[in-house]
């Protein structure tokens, strides 16, 4: 198999996140807090994260705007978007889990899309909002990364933004994580570097906004 048709996810990472026994990975989305409290209240909580001032405005001033969530998981912040939405994740599991959360929460306007770590099934200038939540911190390789970045570019409609959050650090192969701690960043410059040069330019940093180790980053398609 040649180096560009090779898988970019780990074997062992797909199999971790497409498990049917979700104990594990339950805590590593809900942390102390009580799995329902993560599926109800603290999806919508979590979103207001996501959506700063500057992006909610611009959200409101599109015609029916569409957001996409990178590591959507079971849908637990999706179903609350009140725009189109689109959940990409790399575990078909978690995508059943999602579409049945988001059916019996009355969630109608979105799709699932399965990815294998290289595309994103959406068509070019599409959506206006990409975000992911406690997903990055789990990716790996820079090439994966870089990946992700350009499927990203491709798909934001111009003027639209991506929103990401990481965790302050170093990798580590086994640790509270389980051995799948990503490639974590010693500050949210470095951070920000790697994210760079993909058409899309850097508009907010910030450190803290929920974990006092959390990066997030904003970025502008220009």
């Amino acid at each position: 198999m040649s180096k560009t048709n090779s898988p970019l996810i780990k074997d062992e990472t797909l199999k971790f996140w497409n498990s049917k026994d979700f104990e594990k990975q339950k805590y590593l989305i809900a942390g102390e807090t009580p799995w329902e409290i993560a599926t109800s209240t603290a999806g919508i909580h979590d979103i207001g994260y996501i959506e700063t001032r500057p992006i909610k405005e611009y959200m409101s001033s599109q015609k029916d705007p569409t957001v996409l969530e990178i590591g959507c998981g079971v849908a637990r912040i999706l179903k609350f978007w009140p725009y189109k939405a689109i959940g990409v994740d790399i575990s078909e599991n978690m995508l059943i889990k999602a579409a049945l959360e988001c059916e019996s929460f009355g969630k109608k306007d979105v799709k699932f899309i399965k990815t294998n770590g290289r595309t994103i099934d959406v068509e070019d200038n599409s959506v206006n909002l990409v975000y992911s939540f406690l997903v990055f911190q789990h990716i790996q390789t820079l090439e994966e990364i870089k990946t992700y970045m350009r499927e990203i570019s491709r798909i934001l409609a111009p003027g639209g933004y991506f929103r990401v959050q990481t965790l302050k650090g170093t990798p580590h192969s086994e640790d509270f994580f389980g051995g799948f701690n990503g490639r974590l960043y010693p500050s949210i410059q470095a951070f920000t570097k790697d994210l760079s040069g993909f058409g899309l330019t850097a508009v907010e940093q910030a450190v803290g906004l929920g974990h006092p180790d959390w990066f997030w980053l904003t970025m502008e398609k220009t």
